[in-house]
């Protein structure tokens, strides 16, 4: 809320970066939280129900340029900054109404990326890493291929918005059937189809066709986008799902590639006629989870079948039967 009213009033760069890093830092901070609570609440539905909190992050990301259009043309540029601070803080007593069972027991570790020396989790991160490089990508380059192929505005805005729907209302079901079936199977069968929808956005001649195909794309990302966080959430105990969830999400946020310009946009020096031609932004769509694929999978191993009560690690602190040594290749046993 604080760095959100300081991006809202900050007349000048320090105070409006300052506001995004709180912001940032703020939010970094409760999802992993957040995540723990959803899974530890029934961990028998921990898919359908990772699948419900991911509907509810994509709702509100198209929420918010909804909010924006509203209120910055009447209102002013802070308008939406301090209306979604407000609404916000207004929410934050009712979490105080929620119980929540808390693990009588710490694990001992201080921070968390030592879960990387898992492979399940590791490959559990991998995979969501390339979600996320797959979904950067798509927004960075949505608009600019969309302005060269010259689309209608009304189309390119639509589509954007359009592509959230199927992961709003499709985001539970797939979270429960990377549960049943298996989160690497339905994650990395979901990434190897994005694989080859992004492929074809650089073969398509024209914005409809991309449009159409982008449709079709949503469905398949709404039924496996959730089984990355599904599988990290199989593969820890419990006193250690706060600290996955962060990594998985640290991950994530590093993934998407920067939002490509031409060089006059990005201060560079503005083209002349002996300047070699720009490459092409649709030669981008061939980059993203083809790579990171393979490692994540390949860290998973054979152990693709779902077994939703065990873990790639063991559980400590008191009460636990004390330290053991992980299975050799995580949770998912043959």
């Amino acid at each position: 809320v604080g760095g959100l009213l300081l991006m809202a009033f900050g007349d000048a760069l320090t105070p409006i970066l300052v506001g995004r890093i709180v912001s940032g830092i703020g939010i970094g901070t409760a999802l992993p939280a957040i995540r723990r609570i959803v899974i530890l609440a029934d961990p028998d539905n921990l898919g359908q129900n990772l699948g419900r909190l991911l509907s509810a992050d994509v709702f509100g990301f198209a929420l918010g340029p909804a909010i924006s259009a509203v209120l910055v043309g009447p209102v002013g540029l802070a308008a939406p900054f301090v209306v979604v601070a407000f609404g916000t803080a207004a929410l934050v007593p009712f979490t105080y109404a929620v119980p929540v069972t808390e693990t009588p027991g710490v694990s001992g570790q201080r921070l968390a990326p030592d879960l990387l020396r898992y492979r399940v989790v590791a490959g559990a991160v991998v995979l969501g890493a390339a979600v996320f490089l797959m979904i950067g990508a798509f927004d960075a380059l949505w608009d600019v291929v969309h302005e060269d192929l010259g689309t209608p505005t009304l189309m390119a805005n639509l589509g954007i918005t359009l592509f959230a729907v199927p992961l709003v209302l499709l985001g539970p079901t797939g979270g429960r059937l990377a549960q049943r079936i298996g989160p690497f199977r339905v994650g990395g069968a979901g990434l190897l189809i994005a694989a080859g929808f992004m492929f074809s956005y650089g073969q398509l001649p024209t914005g409809s066709w991309i449009f159409t195909v982008a449709m079709v794309h949503a469905l398949t990302d709404g039924l496996t986008i959730a089984a990355s966080g599904v599988a990290v959430a199989m593969a820890v105990p419990e006193d250690r799902q706060a600290g996955a969830q962060g990594v998985m999400g640290a991950a994530q946020s590093l993934s998407p590639p920067p939002s490509p310009r031409r060089s006059s946009e990005a201060g560079g020096p503005p083209p002349t006629d002996d300047s070699p031609p720009p490459p092409e932004p649709e030669g981008a769509w061939h980059q993203g989870p083809p790579i990171p694929l393979p490692r994540g999978t390949g860290r998973a191993g054979s152990r693709w079948r779902p077994t939703p009560r065990s873990r790639a690690m063991p559980r400590t602190g008191p009460g636990s039967p004390g330290p053991a040594s992980p299975p050799p290749h995580g949770c998912f046993p043959s």
